[in-house]
């Protein structure tokens, strides 16, 4: 799903201050950890990397990307045209565009997939190009100001300069996205505590945030090296059912999943092969593909050359890789100003690709209106609150007569710098609420150690894919 550079909201507090541990606190901090382990291993929260969300039978992570196989917003999806019906094995009468799921039109559909696809279909019954400036599902702009489409009649991601869901569409897939949340902090609440009239407990409110924005970079991490396996003269289109570039030459070698004419080494559904892709041996375009998907998601424009993966031009690199790199880097350099990153000239985003609507409450409380807000402007905002609070500090302790310790320059060491923390650790636990679990059942005892994966963010695409479900 194209929800490009949509990040999570910051949850970030300054920490509890520690009390002594009695047995009562005991019980608490282990129906604490009760809870936290119950949410993460929801179907919603699942994520291959952290040891809480493991596997119960069956399959529980995507191969493609270790991300929860069975949530409500579970997305398989091609970043390829996927042809629906072949003509003579030459000519494809119906396309599926890229990032639209096949499972969105059948019964084992996620909940997230079936309304994308319903969108889709019923926008693509209304013309193919609706109006100006609009194609299916999506806003989009070509460099040059031509058709979006190609000769085979199907979208033509190399000559788009803008590519961004409709704010209708976006709008249900948004709803899709809070209702499951709503569902997740449900299971946060007591069983004696009234629904709806209590808030949920911080801890919780982080192990969610920090779940759902790792799972949005593996999507753009699988995104990206699922882009690159498909550059001109390579073409192995992969998916969550086909993930790494071996199963994709043992699908085709052996018959299971390969063009019915015979004719050309590619999976059936997959478009015809570029000219320049036919002249390769297959065994060649998977040295290609292992390659490329093993190139660190950093590196711009990765091309494969003479046995090498090196940067190509920045200005040919098609929109969809620019949007996954640039979340990815977003993630990665929490707070960094998004329009500082490398792009082409040509590459536009739109004010719903880089911010988000949050409530924004008066002092009190009382009151919130809404607002739409960057991840660089709430850590800006982060930051002044804290310097509120540390002056605020200084003012009480004098007032105090030194009956106080002014701490503001404690308060102050809380402050943070665009880029200085990944946002899948700061949307995490902090080290103060991981102290209170730390003697119980829960799994992840810190935030700084080895076993944490906020810590440990993939690379490169390959590092992500697994053949089973552990």
């Amino acid at each position: 799903m194209r929800a490009w550079l949509l990040l999570l909201v910051l949850l970030v507090s300054i920490p509890r201050l520690a009390s002594a541990v009695d047995p009562n606190e005991i019980k608490a901090r282990n129906r604490l950890a009760d809870k936290l382990l119950r949410l993460s291993q929801s179907l919603d929260m699942k994520e291959t990397s952290f040891k809480d969300s493991a596997g119960q039978g069956g399959k529980s992570f995507n191969s493609n990307d270790g991300n929860s196989f069975l949530s409500t917003t579970t997305y398989h999806s091609n970043v390829w045209s996927y042809c629906q019906r072949w003509i003579g094995g030459r000519y494809c009468d119906k396309w599926l565009d890229p990032f639209v799921s096949e499972h969105g039109g059948g019964a084992d559909q996620s909940p997230l997939e079936g309304t994308v696809f319903r969108e889709w279909t019923k926008n693509k019954q209304q013309g193919t190009q609706a109006q100006p400036g609009q194609y299916a599902i999506w806003k989009v702009d070509t460099k040059d100001g031509g058709s979006v489409l190609d000769v085979d009649g199907k979208l033509n991601t190399e000559v788009l300069s803008r590519w961004e869901l409709l704010d209708d569409v976006r709008e249900k897939v948004q709803a899709d996205g809070e209702r499951t949340a709503l569902n997740n902090i449900s299971l946060t609440y007591d069983d004696d505590a009234p629904k709806g009239q209590t808030l949920p407990n911080m801890e919780s409110l982080r192990v969610m945030a920090q779940r759902w924005t790792k799972m949005y970079r593996n999507r753009m991490v699988s995104v990206l090296g699922d882009l690159r396996a498909m550059n001109r003269g390579v073409e192995f289109a992969l998916s969550e059912d086909v993930p790494t570039c071996q199963a994709y030459l043992q699908a085709v070698k052996s018959g299971r999943d390969v063009d019915e004419t015979r004719i050309e080494e590619r999976r059936e559904r997959q478009a015809l092969l570029d000219p320049e892709t036919k002249g390769q041996l297959i065994d060649d375009r998977m040295m290609a593909c292992q390659r490329l998907r093993s190139a660190s998601v950093k590196m711009v424009n990765a091309q494969y050359q003479n046995g090498n993966v090196v940067a190509g031009n920045l200005e040919t690199e098609s929109y969809d890789k620019v949007a996954a790199r640039m979340a990815i880097d977003a993630v990665d350099a929490g707070g960094i100003d998004v329009n500082s990153l490398e792009r082409p000239s040509w590459f536009n985003l739109s004010e719903n690709q880089v911010s988000n609507e949050l409530a924004d409450f008066d002092n009190g409380g009382l009151t919130k209106k809404t607002v739409r807000r960057t991840n660089r402007q709430q850590l800006m905002s982060y930051n002044r609150n804290l310097e509120s609070a540390a002056t605020g500090m200084t003012e009480v302790a004098a007032r105090s007569g030194g009956a106080l310790v002014d701490t503001s320059d404690r308060i102050r060491s809380y402050k943070l710098q665009p880029g200085q923390v990944n946002l899948v650790d700061l949307n995490g636990m902090t080290e103060e609420m991981h102290g209170e679990v730390r003697n119980t059942p829960y799994p992840i005892k810190s935030r700084v150690a080895n076993n944490n994966p906020a810590q440990k963010l993939e690379d490169r695409p390959n590092q992500l894919t697994i053949t089973r479900s552990p």
